[in-house]
């Protein structure tokens, strides 16, 4: 259903930056407490709720980031590739409803898939490229350096 994100992707937005009354209900913290039930479908919609951009220096960005550290994390979000269409499904109703800041690390994902989620937004942001907004994306990426 248009306007609806999947309960199973709640938890990449920040419960803690947004009031539940935004929504009318309180968003979940994390996708381990509700991944055995992916239906019903949280019910919330972006249309509702989009305050201007703000600025980050000279970048302009949605008020709202997206993490992406479930994207590739097999051991604490249950990832596995088969949620691939599911969460490009997500990454554009976010991006086409004007979120445009996702926040992604080399090291989100595990095992063999280290850095998993930076080769997702890529992927999904160059087939994205003909939706509104997919040229305003920005992506804040980090590593950890090791001794």
């Amino acid at each position: 259903e248009s306007g609806a994100l999947p309960a199973s992707h709640m938890a990449f937005f920040s419960s803690s930056s947004i009031p539940a009354a935004t929504y009318g209900h309180a968003l979940p913290t994390s996708r381990a407490s509700h991944k055995c039930s992916r239906t019903p479908p949280v019910r919330c919609s972006l249309k509702t709720f989009q305050p201007p951009p703000v600025d980050l220096g000279p970048v302009r960005v949605s008020p709202i980031g997206v993490g992406t550290w479930s994207w590739g994390n097999q051991v604490l979000w249950g990832y596995t590739t088969d949620d691939d269409a599911e969460l490009e499904a997500v990454f554009k109703y976010l991006v086409t409803n004007g979120i445009n800041f996702f926040d992604t690390a080399d090291s989100y994902g595990t095992g063999k898939l280290n850095g998993r989620s930076e080769q997702l937004l890529g992927q999904f942001l160059e087939s994205s490229l003909y939706i509104p907004n997919a040229h305003d994306v920005k992506i804040a990426t980090k590593f950890a350096p090791y001794p």
